[in-house]
């Protein structure tokens, strides 16, 4: 695999470059990557690649070009926007940076000490709060509207370039892919399915080896296995959620998918992923809250314990259904509303606990696309480019393992198709479960037997010991009582107890647990963890040495 999946661009005259380059390297000792830095006339460069980095530079005299995400033949090429990509440029006057229809790699800068990178954390060199940032960070759980938590580091837009030279940063938006005369437009969903398959026959011939494949069971992972023209090549692997792995739902569909299908499978098992909150942060830092431990646990036990060649590629699901239609969205009538567009399933924090709030940038973002607002397939886009600063981990933490992703569902072409099949095709997905029936994949009607519950976070929390908040340091952003009760609960709470398992497993049926709600009835264990892991990421870049 040749692959960048990591930069850090600074001016030669900031006193901060011999700190940075430190912590830029930290990442070869928490992953498998190689480091090296380039000094140009007024830049220095970090680099984490994986293979022959040659091979991903770009000479031009004294001009430096490199790209983050889908290799391609001539990165200079503008439909390179149009799938997941960063174009990178450092010039002798100036660094230009570009990206996606979608944003899908965030970089994230800060003007002041002049540092652009992808990781948040490196470009943080004050901890003055943005109360805008925090605000809206708390309420989705991730950092949205190109604000983050702290004051001196924000984020690109989608679909922008970012000028980089010795008098700061400029930033400008480039004129959207998207307009509702395309949305407007339907497509046929047997044509999208063809796009579909030929960017997955593409794909797996310009890539050699096997074929890593993550797979619930469920229709996104289902369709990309179908696909596959290779079978052999494939070598899927699924983790469970409920108390007894082996019995999850993602586990017995995933095995009877790769039984039909004739493909090497595995379950991983995990059991620790709460120890891998550094490695989380040292990639996602306080953009997110902590979020995808267990996936670094899957794909470093995966890695380690299976035989897998050296010259791989990885294949995503990444938002397949989000674009096929599982969502149901609400009306969006005012710049309150637009909190649903975040979809953040209770990962995020209860406004009520808000030490300070502000909600400027919600209210313009309200202003700036309320009338198309009123148009699902638009709030369907505004949703995946808010998240993907969140969502990206799922292709990020394999890249950084060195497995080399790619996936159909964000490319813009069959995105938007996806998305333009008609309404009543794509409600509750019925046109990919037409298709699953029609070639012998309908796993729903095949009355397998395993269970749904979600006993994951609860299972492996029982045997890890959190790092208590410090209330005092988030005195003046989060209630401290509140603080310091999430704390007395995830250390109470979590011990290997039959009552508090049955508890647990009472309010994690949704039905039962709308019916108790209704009497006032609760249990508090995910909200105090939920909470947790949302004001413990501002914590830890309070707490940072940078």
């Amino acid at each position: 695999m040749n692959r960048i999946v990591s930069f850090l661009v600074m001016v030669n005259t900031s006193n901060l470059l011999e700190r940075k380059k430190d912590l830029f390297h930290k990442l070869h000792s928490q992953f498998p990557v190689s480091i090296k830095s380039f000094y140009l006339d007024k830049f220095t460069i970090f680099l984490a690649y994986h293979g022959d980095l040659d091979s991903l530079l770009t000479w031009d005299q004294d001009e430096l070009h490199f790209c983050l995400g889908q290799p391609c033949k001539n990165i200079f090429d503008d439909f390179v926007f149009k799938d997941r990509f960063l174009r990178v440029s450092i010039k002798n006057e100036n660094s230009v940076i570009e990206n996606d229809w979608l944003g899908s790699i965030p970089v994230f800068y800060n003007s002041d000490d002049q540092i652009v990178s992808n990781l948040s954390l490196l470009t943080l060199t004050d901890k003055k709060i943005d109360y805008e940032g925090l605000t809206n960070y708390f309420e989705f759980g991730y950092s949205v509207f190109e604000h983050t938590p702290f004051e001196k580091v924000k984020f690109m837009r989608y679909y922008s370039k970012l000028i980089f030279d010795e008098n700061g940063i400029d930033i400008s938006y480039k004129d959207d892919l998207i307009s509702l005369e395309l949305l407007d437009t339907e497509t046929d969903e047997n044509e999208v399915l063809k796009m579909i398959e030929g960017y997955i026959h593409h794909h797996e011939d310009l890539y050699g080896g096997d074929v890593v494949l993550p797979i619930s069971g469920g229709y996104d992972s289902r369709l990309l296995n179908y696909f596959i023209k290779d079978k052999k090549r494939i070598r899927s692997f699924t983790y469970g959620i409920s108390k007894k792995q082996e019995e999850s739902f993602e586990v017995v569909k995933a095995k009877k998918l790769s039984e039909i299908l004739g493909t090497k499978w595995r379950q991983i098992e995990l059991t620790e992923f709460h120890k891998y909150i550094p490695e989380w942060y040292s990639i996602y830092g306080f953009s997110t809250h902590l979020h995808g431990m267990y996936h670094i646990e899957f794909y470093k036990r995966m890695i380690e314990n299976n035989k897998i060649s050296n010259n791989r590629s990885f294949l995503s699901g990444i938002f397949g259904d989000v674009w096929a239609g599982s969502i149901k969205y609400k009306k969006i009538n005012s710049f309150k509303d637009v909190f649903y567009l975040g979809y953040s399933h209770g990962m995020c924090l209860n406004s009520k606990y808000f030490v300070n709030t502000k909600n400027k940038t919600m209210s313009d973002f309200f202003d700036e696309t309320s009338d198309r607002l009123n148009n699902d397939k638009f709030k369907t886009i505004a949703t995946i480019r808010m998240k993907i600063i969140l969502i990206s981990y799922l292709i990020t933490i394999p890249e950084f393992f060195g497995l080399n992703p790619w996936t159909p569902f964000l490319n813009f072409d069959i995105a938007t198709s996806m998305l333009r099949i008609p309404e009543n095709r794509r409600k509750d997905r019925l046109w990919q479960k037409d298709f699953f029936s029609e070639v012998g994949l309908d796993l729903e009607s095949m009355n397998l037997k395993s269970v749904r519950s979600n006993d994951l976070n609860f299972e492996v929390s029982k045997n890890t010991k959190f790092e208590p908040i410090n209330a005092e340091l988030m005195e003046d952003f989060v209630d401290s009582d509140y603080v310091k009760e999430i704390n007395l609960h995830l250390k109470n709470c979590c011990k290997s107890d039959d009552l508090k398992h049955l508890i647990f497993m009472i309010f994690n049926n949704k039905y039962i647990r709308f019916a108790l709600g209704k009497i006032g009835l609760k249990d508090d264990y995910l909200e105090y963890l939920s909470a947790y892991y949302v004001i413990r990421a501002v914590e830890m870049g309070l707490e940072y040495e940078y």
